[in-house]
């Protein structure tokens, strides 16, 4: 849900999350789970029921038929947390023609989310870790804070916010950006280089008090049975001609160091090697003041989850 997604659940599990505050659609019966499957309205199925033995028949076949169709099935809700925690690094993206470039020379703070001059085009993401993060680098809190008064400090700075706020968004923060519809916006670090593509005037910067940074990663699972198949296929995306097709396609970095000397030709400010722009190879300067969101384990999962519910009635 803080992703953007929308939920199904069967009756009881629908209950649970309700109580959390977090909508779901209720799917009553095997058939009607199936109909979403071959529809194609699950990007993901998380079965807990795998693990007793009354609903193992059924897990057998749900995960057959979703490998089937390259829907990913997940059976432990700490694989599901994982999932949802792989969240690419944040910046602040702004719009030249539609902010005061005075306010963005030199260093800038996260505090110019809360500058009320931009009430109403403001966009924050929809997401616990990340909209925490914000909150937490301005205040000078750790991302991966634990400390309940400073979460409840965290919490109260977003809703000081809200009023500013145009939209949450995650994914469709790009193209609220590229539509002119904000002044300004936290989203992913390959999405500003997709949106500049479509909109020149968009600008980035990585606040002082630093941001979020990230790794996705192949692993090759222990119960592979074609494990040199396996190392073969990572290999070839590891091959120049892969690499500079996946970049293309994503623009996110890549830790290749054959990428060092490619030459972006989209990039906005001109044709210049992946090595020289900022935004995919960051300084080592703005890498020490970031940070890398951390597993908290399921006590602060449910101190972060109380503290959204909170920020989210307000």
């Amino acid at each position: 849900y803080d992703l953007g997604l929308r939920l199904y659940a069967t009756a009881g599990t629908a209950g649970a999350i309700r109580q959390l505050g977090v909508p779901v659609e209720s799917v009553s019966s095997r058939e009607a789970i199936y109909a979403l499957l071959e529809g194609g309205k699950l990007d993901y199925i998380v079965y807990t029921g795998a693990v007793k033995d009354a609903t193992y028949g059924d897990y057998i076949a749900l995960h057959r038929r979703a490998m089937q169709l390259g829907v990913p099935c997940l059976t432990s809700l700490d694989t599901a947390d994982a999932l949802a925690q792989i969240i690419a690094s944040r910046f602040t993206v702004y719009n030249t023609e539609l902010v005061d470039e005075e306010d963005f020379e030199g260093d800038v703070s996260w505090d110019i989310l809360w500058d009320e001059k931009y009430a109403g085009k403001i966009i924050m993401p929809n997401s616990i870790r990340e909209a925490d993060m914000v909150a937490a680098k301005l205040l000078g809190y750790s991302m991966n804070t634990l400390d309940e008064e400073e979460m409840k400090e965290i919490t109260d700075k977003l809703i000081e916010q809200k009023p500013l706020v145009y939209s949450y968004a995650n994914d469709n923060a790009r193209d609220l950006m590229i539509g002119d519809n904000a002044s300004m916006a936290v989203i992913t670090s390959g999405d500003v280089l997709y949106a500049q593509e479509d909109n020149e005037n968009l600008a980035y910067v990585i606040p002082v008090e630093g941001t979020e940074v990230w790794t996705d990663c192949w692993a090759v699972p222990k119960s592979c049975k074609n494990f040199d198949g396996a190392m073969a296929w990572i290999n070839f995306m590891y091959s120049y001609d892969a690499a500079v097709a996946n970049f293309e396609y994503l623009t996110y970095a890549i830790p290749n160091t054959q990428l060092d000397d490619y030459v972006y030709e989209d990039y906005i400010e001109g044709e210049m090697p992946l090595s020289e722009i900022g935004i995919v190879n960051p300084s080592e300067d703005v890498l020490a003041r970031c940070e890398t969101l951390k597993n908290l384990g399921p006590e602060g999962d449910d101190m972060y989850s109380r503290y959204w519910k909170l920020f989210k009635s307000k």
